[in-house]
């Protein structure tokens, strides 16, 4: 019984310590991909940042929406964009949101739309320039 519980903590502590790690590693990559944008080089940023955007990090997602909007390190794709704005938004990230709200400039019906959708999912968000801009 007491082996059990010592491989409990064990495997309790290897895991916060990989975690730890692991979100370390992606601080440390968000600070590059942002070096690297500062510096022009959108390709390396878009290099790196896909796998952080697919594994959920939603200021990666929100910078390869941009990227794709821009066209900047990658081939043009609105779809692309949307996809990775609307993942990063819906977990209430303001930044991503914002991009939709500025990605439908033209097209206030549906600015207004991405602006009520999220503030709904997320009535935080009411706080902020969203809200500022809904009323």
């Amino acid at each position: 019984m007491k082996s059990m519980k010592t491989q409990q903590h064990f495997l309790a502590a290897a895991l916060a310590m990989f975690m730890a790690i692991s979100a370390q590693a992606q601080a440390q990559t968000m600070y590059n991909v942002q070096y690297w944008m500062e510096q022009g080089n959108y390709t390396e940023a878009a290099k790196r940042l896909r796998p952080l955007a697919d594994g959920g990090n939603a200021e990666a997602q929100t910078l390869a929406a941009q990227l794709f909007f821009e066209g900047k390190g990658v081939t043009k794709n609105e779809a692309q964009g949307l996809k990775y704005a609307k993942m990063a938004a819906d977990q209430g990230h303001e930044p991503a949101i914002e991009l939709l709200v500025e990605h439908f400039e033209s097209k206030p019906e549906q600015q207004f739309k991405v602006m009520t959708d999220y503030t709904g999912k997320h009535p935080y968000l009411l706080k902020g320039a969203l809200g500022q801009k809904l009323a």
